[in-house]
Parts: C-alpha cells; sequence; structure tokens
C-alpha cells in the first residue's frame, strides 16, 4: 500500500508531529528486540586519489586576521643562550635569556615567484622575565672587587620581522620548506635593571649596564632570527611529514597565486610512501578563476574522510528545537523525565566504521556509512548529557544535481534512503527497532523526500556566497570560490564550534 501526503501534510508531520509519532511508536508497537544489522556493502579498496587546489594572496590576506587570533592564544617563547658583551673595558654576562609571550599585531603574506612566501609581521611584542646577569669590572678596578651581580627584565615592543620561506617537493613527493631568511627591526625596548646601588661597585655598574640594551638587542635581532629559523623549519616539516599526501609536482607558486597538484594518499602510517598509482583520471581539469579553486576525485575526498573518521575528530551534535523536551515524554516515561526535566534533545552521530562516496550515473553522488553510532541525549542546564537511545546504522543517502546558485542555495534532488538500525542501549522500554525502521523508511521515502524534491529542491545556506562554482562530473567535484564566501563559511564553522555543533577531538 502506497501513502499519498500533500505538501502541506509533510511539512506539518515534520514540523510537529512526527518527533512525537517516533516517541509513540517506541512504546506501541510489537516488540522485535534488539538484532544484528544484516550485511552490508563493503568500502572500496583504498589507492591514492587526485587533488588539485588554488589559492589568490586576497584570500589569504582576509583569512590572516583569524589567523593570527588564534596564534595569539598561544604562550610562543623563545630561550637564548648565554650572552655577553663588553662596554667601557667592562664585560656583561647573561646566562641565558627567555623571550616569552611573543605576539603579532598585525601581518601580510606575498605569493613571489618562483615558490617563495614572504611573511611579514608587524608590531611583535613580548617579554624578558626578570634575568640575573654579572657585570665583570676592568682590572684597574679590581680594587672594588672582580664583579657585581643585579636583574634585569625588558618588554620589547613595536617590533617588526620579515620571513622567507621557499616551499618544495622532495624526492619522494612529500612537500617541504626551507626558511631562507629572517630578519628583525627592534623598535622600543623598555628596560628595569637592580644592583646595588649604594656601594662604589653599584655606581660604576649603572654606568655600563645600559649595554644590556645592546645585548638585548642583539639577542632579538640575531639570535632570534636563527632560532626561528630552526623551530619553524623543524615544526612545518614535522607537521607536513603527517599528512596524508605527496605532491604530483613542484608548487606553482608565482606573484598572487599559489597551484598544488597532489594525491591524497589512503593511510599515511605506511613507512614508505612512494607514488603509488592511482585508480582515477588525474588529467588536468580547469581550475575556476576564482579566489579559491579545487578539484577533487572522490577517491581522494574518501581518503580524507578516512582519516578523519580514523581520529575520530568530528561528531556532529543536532539540537532538537527546545518545544521537543523530556516533558512530551514525561507521562510515557516518567523515569527518563525524572532524570532530566524539561530538558531538551539533542541528536548525536559518530562513525565507528568506513564512510565512503560513490559516483553513479547522472552524476549522482552517494554516501555509504557503515557501523554508524547514533544516539539520542538530554541536555541539562549544567551542560551534561544523558543517554536517552543509542542506536548502530548502516546507511546509504544520495544526491542528484548538485550545484550551488547566486541565491545562498545548495541545489540538489534526494534519491532513495536506505538504512537498517539496531538498539545498543536504551533507557527507553521495551524499544522496537523493527517499528521505528519501518516507520523512518516510510516517512522518508513517502512524505520527506517527495516532498523535498518537489518543493524544496535543495538547501539554504547559512551564509552568503558571490558567484560560486559547484560541478560534479565523472567522479571529480570542481568548486570555485571567492575570498568573502571562504571567510563567510570559515566565520560559520567557527560559530558552530563555539556553539557546541561539532566536537573536536585531538
Amino acid at each position: 500500500m502506497t501513502l499519498g501526503y500533500s505538501a502541506q501534510t509533510a511539512t506539518h508531520v515534520m514540523h510537529k508531529w512526527f518527533p512525537v509519532a517516533l516517541l509513540q511508536a517506541w512504546a506501541c508497537a510489537p516488540p522485535a528486540g534488539t538484532r544484528a544489522s544484516p550485511g552490508w556493502r563493503k568500502a572500496p579498496p583504498h589507492a591514492p586519489g587526485g587533488f588539485a587546489l588554488s589559492i589568490n594572496e586576497s584570500l589569504i590576506a582576509h583569512t590572516i586576521p583569524k589567523a593570527l587570533a588564534t596564534l595569539n592564544q598561544y604562550n610562543m617563547s623563545f630561550h637564548a643562550p648565554p650572552q655577553s658583551i663588553s662596554h667601557l673595558s667592562a664585560e656583561v654576562v647573561v646566562e641565558g635569556i627567555k623571550v616569552m609571550n611573543l605576539s603579532v599585531e598585525n601581518m601580510s603574506l606575498k605569493l613571489l615567484s618562483p615558490q617563495r612566501l614572504r611573511f611579514v609581521m608587524h608590531n611583535v611584542s613580548a617579554t624578558v622575565p626578570e634575568t640575573d646577569y654579572t657585570c665583570k669590572l676592568p682590572c684597574f678596578l679590581a680594587f672594588f672587587g672582580s664583579s657585581v651581580n643585579g636583574k634585569v627584565r625588558g618588554t620589547p615592543r613595536n617590533t617588526n620581522a620579515t620571513v622567507f620561506v621557499e616551499v618544495l617537493r622532495r624526492d619522494d613527493g612529500r612537500p617541504t620548506i626551507r626558511v631562507d631568511n629572517v630578519s628583525v627591526e627592534l623598535g622600543e625596548l623598555s628596560l628595569v635593571h637592580t644592583s646595588d646601588k649604594s656601594s662604589p661597585l653599584g655606581k660604576i655598574v649603572d654606568a655600563v649596564v645600559w649595554a644590556f640594551e645592546s645585548v638585548i638587542k642583539h639577542i632579538i635581532e640575531r639570535v632570534v632570527p636563527e632560532r626561528v629559523k630552526a623551530v619553524v623549519e623543524s615544526e612545518v616539516n614535522g607537521f607536513l611529514a603527517t599528512l596524508p599526501l605527496v605532491l604530483r609536482e613542484p608548487p606553482d607558486i608565482v606573484d598572487g597565486r599559489m597551484s598544488l597538484s597532489m594525491d591524497l594518499l589512503p593511510n599515511v602510517l605506511t613507512g614508505e610512501v612512494g607514488l603509488a598509482p592511482r585508480v582515477d583520471d588525474f588529467a588536468r581539469l580547469p581550475l575556476p578563476e576564482r579566489d579559491f579553486a579545487l578539484a577533487a576525485s572522490l577517491t581522494s575526498l574518501n581518503n580524507l574522510l578516512s582519516h578523519v573518521m580514523r581520529q575520530g575528530a568530528v561528531s556532529p551534535v543536532v539540537v532538537v528545537p527546545t518545544i521537543y523536551n523530556t516533558s512530551l515524554i514525561r507521562a510515557i516515561y516518567p523515569d527518563v523525565f525524572s532524570r532530566c526535566s524539561e530538558c531538551p534533545f539533542a541528536l548525536t552521530l559518530a562513525p565507528q566504521g568506513p564512510l565512503w562516496l560513490e559516483s553513479m550515473a547522472n552524476n549522482a553522488i552517494v554516501l555509504h556509512a557503515v557501523n554508524l553510532s547514533a544516539g539520542v541525549v538530554t541536555r541539562s542546564p549544567g551542560g551534561h548529557d544523558g543517554v536517552v537511545l543509542s542506536l548502530r546504522l548502516n546507511t546509504t543517502v544520495g544526491v542528484e544535481g548538485l550545484s550551488l546558485g547566486d541565491n545562498n542555495h545548495l541545489n540538489f534532488t534526494l534519491m532513495p534512503v536506505n538504512f537498517t538500525l539496531s538498539v545498543e542501549s536504551s533507557t527507553i522500554e521495551p524499544f522496537y527497532a523493527d517499528t521505528i525502521e519501518g516507520e523512518s523508511k516510510l516517512f522518508l521515502s513517502n512524505a520527506l523526500t517527495d516532498y523535498f524534491n518537489r518543493e524544496l529542491r535543495g538547501v539554504a545556506l547559512p551564509f552568503n556566497t558571490f558567484q560560486p562554482i559547484l560541478t560534479v562530473s565523472g567522479g571529480w567535484i570542481t568548486a570555485g570560490l571567492d575570498d568573502g564566501t571562504c571567510i563567510n563559511i570559515l566565520t560559520f564553522l567557527l560559530e558552530m564550534l563555539e556553539r557546541g555543533m561539532f566536537r573536536m577531538v585531538p
């Protein structure tokens, strides 16, 4: 039997009655118990996947303020080895200076040909904490003593730094960098020193201790750049070595634009990376003329999904409108209500098995998810989540006609949804998996999908776009965005993280 739904009926069901109907089904359907999911399709074999991107200098310039805000949250510091300087026949020796609380007010980046980046950091400030020093006196003052001790601290401000970086490709395809040059132009330097000024030695030290400014200036302009160079090369190259990618050719960096063509690897933990053969056609695709452009094979995106899921880095949380709180089930499940009265619900997802994309006819894309952990939790005012229901899902979700419109709309139509579910744990007893699965399939196939494809044909984006490009063809996804759209997307994602819509696990 096929059920017919009007658009108004479907909307009414989706927005008001479907959540309640599901809750009632948990209690009123015949028991089925917990069951194992039937066999499901296996993920495709692992293989490197082609991926190309290009980025304009203007986009980088617009993202720098957000990057600096994040960078300045860290307590960056450097430790300089012992230093000494002679002045007026006296020698000032500092056992070691630590430069702490480095922060950068502004920064610019230029893409230079060939394969070079120039970073300029403006108004760098730091703190030099209290440091012991020794002032060794000359021989003609030996009757006063051989030396005098003291302490010094300083605060360099309004300092500028320039870093030139070369981006290279190693023989094994790994990306690497080489810092060509680091220069520092010291601005203000506020020094405070203490010594025994009551003694003749203290007065002599006062006459020469201003040489500390020369010592610290030497450290900042000569020592720190060399330390920065070594640290930047080590940290960046160490990070690049962990990325699951190899470059197919050297980076293409010309004035104002950088382009990279690469393979995303299925397993970064393998000992030898090499240039394994690809399964997709990596013919050079024309990238859109936008500030940010990419062409990604589904194979590369599957590898990316695999790495993200392996790390358990993302677990989306969908907060249900507060009108659907535990008061709805108070009469049916008083125990759940008593644990968290009038608490809103939230839906959680945590992929435990493989996720992969598959290209279908008519440029359709299907997402397969196996062993997907899904649940319903209550959210207490204190932020504690109480598990109401935990399920295991196998599902396929497909879309056709994927494109971006100028009206901030992601256009697509839904393909038939297929899934199975089993109960992992539940505080609602009894829970009827068969009934929920059957009711959900009926609703999705006869109401939601039909209404969506007829009336909506996509979703409105929560950020503004301008002349975006998104195409799907032959197992590849090509996209192009202007810098304003990229910033809007980045801002939206950061807001979602702050609101707890995604949980990032280190």
